[in-house]
């Protein structure tokens, strides 16, 4: 299984790299995927940053997102399915598909992850809208974009699913409890139903275990008894909600240690 680790959305190239060479140093290696994320219509990650990465060895994803939300409307998506489908946002697209483009490898494209859920603003749209806009995106990538669709839970978003349009399929799956199961136990329901409904290989485009919470270790080295998940992406952040409550994904050292 390959393994990855997630930075904060929106670090800077420089930034990057610079926390990937820290993660060498204090864990013998370097990840083999690392995501970029990035908002339809802000700034690309450059050419550079790709190919940085590749003379490293990691391969770049890129976590897109096609909206943010309105200034001062939580509940109004700054951008909308509609809107891309009229192709008004045709010259973004573009932009990516040139970079993938101009980079030559590789490169697996998630499109707006846990669309069944209600908070992200794009969130909980029509799924026949969803599937539509997954492949209007793809058919406009070129053919070393691999499109990735990734709902939070594959079972209730069986409905999101946009076919053979993705050549990656997945999910993302936490840990928030002091009680823990084994990943293979944890991850089963959620790979026996994209196995059921599809032979794409799986990624778990995010996990984690909170701090705080027992056997973090022990939790992390289960993964080596995974099967049937061709990468997944550990979160090793902390982020702040909107509410100023923190969440620390971060690993230790010796977690580091396992997961390389």
């Amino acid at each position: 299984m390959k393994r990855g680790v997630s930075l904060p959305e929106g670090a800077g190239g420089g930034d990057v790299i610079a926390a990937l060479d820290r993660w060498r140093d204090r864990a013998g290696g370097y990840p083999d995927l690392l995501p970029l994320w990035h908002r339809v219509g802000r700034d690309l990650p450059t050419l550079d940053l790709l190919t940085s990465l590749r003379v490293r060895g990691i391969e770049p994803m890129l976590y897109v997102t096609s909206t943010g939300w309105a200034s001062g409307a939580r509940e109004r998506p700054l951008r909308t399915y509609s809107e891309y489908l009229r192709g008004e946002y045709d010259a973004d697209l573009a932009a990516i598909a040139a970079l993938a483009q101009e980079y030559g490898g590789r490169l697996i494209m998630r499109w707006d992850h846990e669309m069944e859920m209600g908070w992200c603003p794009w969130g909980q749209r029509r799924p026949a809208r969803y599937r539509r806009v997954f492949r209007y995106v793809a058919e406009r990538m070129p053919d070393n974009v691999k499109p990735y669709w990734c709902p939070g839970d594959p079972v209730r978003a069986r409905r999101y699913y946009p076919g053979r349009a993705a050549d990656f399929v997945g999910f993302d799956k936490y840990s928030r409890s002091p009680r823990w199961a084994p990943l293979p136990r944890a991850w089963s329901r959620s790979i026996d139903e994209l196995r059921r409904r599809s032979d794409q290989p799986i990624i778990v485009g995010e996990f984690g275990r909170a701090r705080g919470t027992g056997g973090r270790r022990r939790w992390l080295r289960t993964l080596h008894r995974v099967e049937g998940v061709w990468a997944a992406i550990y979160f090793d952040i902390d982020m702040r909600s909107t509410e100023g409550a923190l969440t620390d994904w971060r690993m230790t050292d010796r977690m580091r240690h396992i997961y390389i």
